[in-house]
This record gives C-alpha cells, sequence and structure tokens, in this order.
C-alpha cells in the first residue's frame, strides 16, 4: 500500500462523479506526492497507487478510461498492471504523509 499520500479531487470538478462512481469516493492514495509527466492523455498529474483498487473499482475504472480516452482495455490494464493509476493534476489537491512532508522540509 501507499505511504499515506492522497490525491482529493474537487467535489465541483467533472470528473468528481467518475471519481465516486469508481472510487467511491473523491480521494484516493497516491504512491508518492511528486507531479509526473503522466504522458498524451493525463499530462502533468500523480501516480495514483494501482495496488489500492479493489477489483469491482480496478473494473469500473478500466470501463471509464476506455470510455473517456478511446484507449484500449490491455493499455489501461497494462498501466495499471504497472501498478499506476493517472491522475491529472487539474482540479486535485494532495495530502502529504508524514514522511514525504519531513522529506520536503
Amino acid at each position: 500500500m501507499a505511504c499515506g499520500c492522497e490525491a482529493m479531487i474537487n467535489e465541483n470538478d467533472p470528473r468528481a462523479e467518475i471519481w465516486l462512481y469508481v472510487f467511491g469516493k473523491l480521494s484516493f492514495p497516491l504512491k508518492h506526492p511528486m507531479r509526473m509527466h503522466m504522458g498524451p492523455v493525463v499530462g502533468i498529474g500523480y501516480e495514483g497507487d494501482a495496488t489500492a483498487l479493489t477489483p469491482d473499482q480496478r473494473k469500473r475504472l478500466v470501463e471509464k478510461m476506455t470510455q473517456k480516452f478511446g484507449i484500449s482495455e490491455k493499455d489501461v490494464t497494462d498501466t495499471l498492471d504497472e501498478g499506476v493509476v493517472p491522475i491529472k493534476e487539474d482540479g486535485v489537491s494532495v495530502k502529504i504523509c508524514n514522511l514525504h512532508f519531513r522529506c520536503m522540509i
């Protein structure tokens, strides 16, 4: 599991409805709090921790990502198998765990 860092989407963001459908809440665990380039679809974003997904969440996430971005189910599952749920930074705030907070100061 992740360190305790979390991405939280603003409830007014258009993607909030998808987060509620997929995750059942407006937050999701991160692998770490650093922003990264997540490829052409996401751009700058965060690495969500795919190991935190339940089988049902994973199924719903694959469904929504293939619909929304027009990418193949294989491409989505390959990314998830690498341990990453790509999260676009727009409309997202980050809660930083104590370990990463101490590393930053």
